[in-house]
């Protein structure tokens, strides 16, 4: 899979994405600039997610989970910049919260997935054609990632809130060249996405 800035349309990029912030913006500017940008990758993970869902590989599931998860484990790096330290925040209390509502709904639709395979099974309603085991699985296995991830979410960006700071004095400040701030003149800023 290629880098998420290399999406273009007509020889527009819909992905601008610069490794640094805009000097000329002030801090709350950059950090929805590097919020949109990590939504941008958000978005992608969601979608391969999806996709290995409706195919049913169960693997290739677990497989985004362990990426994830050991993408996660960095709570002896020492920090980028002060926008690290706000997602390390927001990972510590608003993650957890959204990853694990993001379990209960996928628990609960794979409750409902599985109601109706054993009602197909037990003859209570006619059989529609759609396998509902093999769909109340895919959605369990969801919510156990979404759950393990709302688990190691919360105990490593807490930890992070402490260590990462005393890393960052340490070492100093950790040099990235990741595209993690949108680019204000790009076509998907100007769309308003």
């Amino acid at each position: 899979m290629g880098k998420i800035n290399d999406i273009s349309i007509f020889g527009h990029n819909l992905c601008d994405h610069r490794t640094k912030p805009d000097p000329k913006k002030n801090t709350i500017s950059n950090y929805d600039d590097h919020m949109i940008c990590r939504g941008v990758k958000f978005e992608r993970k969601i979608k391969e997610l999806n996709r290995l869902l409706q195919s049913g590989d169960i693997e290739g599931e677990l497989s985004i989970a362990n990426q994830e998860v050991l993408a996660r484990i960095n709570f002896l790096d020492p920090l980028i910049d002060k926008y690290d330290y706000f997602d390390e925040i927001f990972g510590a209390t608003g993650m957890p919260l959204l990853t694990g509502l993001a379990a209960l709904g996928a628990a609960g639709y794979g409750l409902i997935q599985g109601a109706q395979s054993l009602s197909i099974g037990l003859g209570l309603i006619q059989d529609d054609g759609e396998h509902h085991a093999k769909q109340a699985l895919g959605y369990f296995c969801v919510a156990a990632i979404a759950l393990v991830a709302t688990i190691v979410g919360a105990i490593t960006h807490g930890l992070s809130l402490l260590t990462r700071p005393i890393a960052t004095a340490i070492e100093g400040w950790k040099e990235s060249d990741e595209n993690r701030f949108l680019v204000e003149n790009s076509v998907q800023s100007t769309l308003g996405f």
